[in-house]
């Protein structure tokens, strides 16, 4: 229906666009639009952990965000998820003042904006901190995985760093790494400081053991 109101039916006419709701391990985004490829269309997945408790509104609103990629990625073959440019605004903001029929509009409009605000729920769930004992950074995870080599975009299995770590350059070749330019300046090490507090089928499992 959002399809034929505000895109025209472009996206059908393009292998449609599937909508499903993650898993409970979807915590830091919202939403999320994955490109099928040849096969055409797309998938978009909307957070149950981070959405379960916000409005209709609100879900409606992050639906028509990644509607918005899905469209912009058809027509324009944008797979960036993170390009919130002219394009998209302006297809956000058309659907924002649109006077079209649209039964399940709220009574107060749409309100799409380029980034979903749940810092509060995307908070609660990051429950495993590590500090490192130089430099005092704190990294807060919603998984139970320390900060590693594994956080470098570069990063691929099984295969080796781009060149050699010195001083003056990260191995991975990016100027900016959040990993390894922390082990290059700093060179301190994580400790954990924190963990969510155990559940009682938790508890009980531990005791039976």
């Amino acid at each position: 229906e959002y399809d034929a109101l505000y895109f025209g039916g472009a996206l059908l006419k393009n292998g449609g666009v599937s909508v499903r709701w993650s898993t409970g391990r979807m915590t830091l985004c919202a939403g999320l639009c994955r490109y099928r490829g040849p096969s055409g269309g797309c998938e978009v997945t909307l957070s149950t952990p981070l959405l379960q408790f916000r409005s209709n509104k609100e879900i409606k609103e992050t639906l028509l965000h990644e509607m918005i990629h899905a469209f912009l990625f058809i027509t324009n073959n944008n797979d960036r998820h993170d390009d919130h440019g002219e394009n998209f605004q302006y297809w956000m903001n058309k659907i924002n003042f649109s006077r079209v029929v649209d039964p399940d509009r709220p009574v107060e409009g749409y309100n799409i904006t380029i980034y979903h605000t749940f810092h509060d729920e995307v908070e609660h769930y990051r429950q495993h901190h590590w500090e490192c004992n130089r430099c005092g950074k704190v990294v807060k995870r919603s998984m139970n995985r320390p900060p590693s080599e594994k956080d470098c975009v570069k990063y691929r299995k099984d295969k080796p760093w781009k060149q050699e770590a010195t001083k003056e350059q990260n191995p991975c070749g990016l100027k900016k790494c959040t990993h390894h330019d922390h082990d290059r300046l700093c060179g301190g090490k994580w400790v954990k400081i924190h963990k969510p507090e155990e559940t009682g089928k938790k508890r009980k499992r531990r005791k039976e053991e």
